[in-house]
């Protein structure tokens, strides 16, 4: 049985309910497996880091950041930033579960088991859903194998045995419990003066130039030209070769016969859904998910139109736009349970509410066909392009290859134009400038920013084809000069003023109103008081910013006394308090350990992470981390951590 439970990481998502959130504090982008063991960096080694031994591949990096892309999209200029940050994250994990095993703390078969019994997708009502289907789920879903999957669940749930240890001592008071109670259900009215410095700014002077050139004098780091280095490339552009192959209609037939298995296809079913999350959601919460599925298929049976329903409620990020239209769907790609109503409901009848690990799904059927192999005839028109695709492809790689051997006796325009490419030559620019075809590519960046002058770079296959480069000219970085920066520079001593006088005022009113009222002490500048709404620690001053940071000051002062000022998105408040509204009558005792959860696990995260970061100081102090920069270069473009 335990062959079956060879598997993968996402789920801890789900393991232990809600205490998933613990188990990922400081463990960002670890879903994933395979952490070795073994000496140091060999040439052309996908080690990208050890610690205390132990290996992460640049192959963990590479997936973590994948996931990270897919999630959000990233700058490439941003891509080192975040690639660094993601490796201190698997460096930070992998210190932690070294720390743990040399504490003695272990997993064994019995717990992984009992986690995989938690997910209802694999056990769905207890029942286990068959080796096959289990696969299939984890394939599809995690990208992992079962192996790979019960592995990295066995690190999760380490991990969260490791920091149950760390922070099992940590209490909160009774009087920390109140006053945290007091702060989230607590309202309050406030009457406040702001004072803008962006508004202030635009009735300052102009700056003399006196003042101008001591500003630039003493920030001379913030006016700093980075390097900048002018390139010309060729491109040779696969799809505008493309139009110079033909294909054959044997060429056609042979690549038919060959692939055979590629034109067969499994029963599929074009379905719409619309989808109410519940991950993360209390039993509460759940509860409340649930009614509202229930809603909107109500509102369908009475004829509701689906799409426009799933564009207003469904919570799926990936069809909610398109009106809840998933397309073509095949079995063994979705979880079991909305499988199951895919390929038995009638076309166009409605299901019931289906209820997997995501949440709650109603769906649709659209269209399904059998299993069926397509003809020759019908694959024709796709085998043509990809045979064209891969010829023109190679052709593209044959010419930039010739563009390197005649740019060893000829300029690189010279061989663009014999062989009717394309070449650029760009101004000077920096590592953040786009490049015409290129845009900000770190792959391009980081050749062409570590050659030297008059150096050809190694072929790049970059989106818009084959490229070799030469660095033709390098402008090293130093200090702008004034004329070029004048207007920033004005703009930026306007902007520090303008922060000054805004600070200043604010410091005299704060004293006129503690000694008269607030209302008489705004008036020498012609400023009203704002009388908020009754305001909660999650709310805003419109237009402003929010009141978190000074909420729990607020609730400290007696109706009538001036507090402040406090810097609010740049902004200068001073502010009294109005109106006291505390929480209703018997609340705490209803929200008591509610409260209490929340502010112990805050305090766990606090404490568990001042651990870390400590472990992960020590670490680095004795050597116990390297880090195979070239490696990280070549893989996130080079910016350093």
């Amino acid at each position: 049985m335990l062959n079956l439970f060879r598997q993968r990481e996402k789920f801890v998502r789900w393991v232990l309910g809600g205490l998933l959130v613990l188990i990922c504090i400081g463990m960002t982008m670890t879903l994933i497996p395979g952490f070795l063991s073994g000496p140091g960096f060999g040439t052309g080694s996908d080690t990208i880091a050890i610690v205390e031994g132990h290996k992460i591949s640049a192959t963990q990096l590479d997936q973590a950041l994948q996931q990270e892309e897919q999630q959000e999209q990233i700058p490439a200029s941003f891509l080192p930033y975040v690639g660094n940050q993601i490796l201190q994250s698997l460096i930070l994990r992998q210190a932690e579960l070294n720390m743990a095993r040399r504490l003695g703390l272990k997993v064994n078969n019995a717990e992984i088991v009992h986690a995989l019994r938690q997910d209802p997708n694999i056990f769905p009502q207890g029942k286990f859903i068959g080796a096959q289907q289990y696969r299939s789920l984890v394939a599809q879903a995690y990208q992992m194998t079962v192996p790979q999957y019960e592995a990295h669940l066995g690190r999760g749930l380490l991990a969260y045995k490791f920091y149950t240890l760390i922070t099992d001592g940590v209490r909160v008071s009774p009087a920390a419990v109140r006053a945290e109670f007091e702060q989230e259900y607590a309202k309050a009215r406030i009457g406040y003066v702001a004072l803008d410095p962006q508004q202030i700014a635009k009735t300052l002077p102009p700056p003399q130039p006196a003042a101008l050139q001591a500003y630039y004098a003493a920030h001379q780091d913030e006016f700093r030209s980075p390097e900048r280095r002018q390139i010309e490339f060729v491109l040779a552009n696969p799809a505008q070769l493309s139009g110079q192959i033909q294909i054959s209609s044997p060429q056609i037939a042979r690549a038919y016969e060959q692939n055979l298995s590629q034109y067969q296809f499994p029963e599929r079913a074009m379905v719409e859904h619309i989808l109410i999350k519940t991950t993360g959601l209390t039993p509460a919460q759940t509860k409340q998910a649930k009614q509202k599925a229930l809603g909107i298929l109500a509102q369908l049976r009475k004829g509701a139109h689906f799409s426009v329903l799933a564009k207003k409620y469904s919570q799926d990020p990936g069809s909610a736009a398109n009106g809840g239209k998933l397309g073509w769907i095949e079995p063994g790609q979705t979880v079991p349970a909305f499988q199951q109503a895919a390929f038995s409901l009638p076309i166009g009848q409605l299901s019931p509410l289906v209820k997997t690990v995501y949440g709650y799904h109603i769906i649709k059927v659209l269209a399904r066909q059998p299993a069926h192999t397509e003809s020759l005839a019908e694959a024709t028109p796709a085998i043509e392009q990809s045979l064209q695709q891969q010829a023109s492809e190679r052709a593209a790689r044959n010419a930039i290859q010739r563009v390197q051997t005649l740019a060893a006796s000829e300029p690189l325009s010279q061989a663009a134009r014999q062989l009717h490419l394309t070449f650029i030559k760009t101004p000077l620019i920096s590592q953040t400038d786009p490049v015409e075809y290129v845009g900000v590519n770190p792959e391009f960046t980081h050749a062409v920013f570590s050659a030297p002058v008059n150096s050809l770079t190694p072929p790049m296959r970059l989106p818009a084809g084959y490229i070799v480069a030469k660095v033709k000219q390098i402008q090293a970085p130093g200090t702008m000069p004034f004329n070029t920066v004048a207007n920033r520079v004005a703009r930026d001593l306007r902007r520090q003023q303008a922060q000054a006088l805004a600070a200043s005022r604010a410091q005299k009113i704060a004293q006129m109103a503690r000694q008269k009222s607030l209302a008489a002490a705004v008036a020498r500048w012609h400023l009203k008081v704002v009388t908020s709404p009754f305001l909660g620690r999650d709310d805003e001053l419109a237009g402003i910013g929010p009141v978190s940071g000074f909420f729990g000051q607020i609730l400290n002062l007696k109706p009538g006394q001036v507090a402040g000022p406090v810097s609010l998105s740049r902004t200068q408040i001073v502010y009294t308090l109005l109106q006291l509204k505390p929480p209703p009558s018997g609340a705490f005792a209803r929200y008591r350990s509610q409260v209490q959860t929340t502010l112990l696990n805050r305090k766990r995260q606090l404490v568990f992470t001042a651990f870390t970061d400590a472990l992960q100081a020590r670490l680095q102090k004795s050597g116990q981390v390297k880090i195979n920069q070239s490696r990280l270069d070549s893989l996130v473009g080079g910016a350093g951590s």
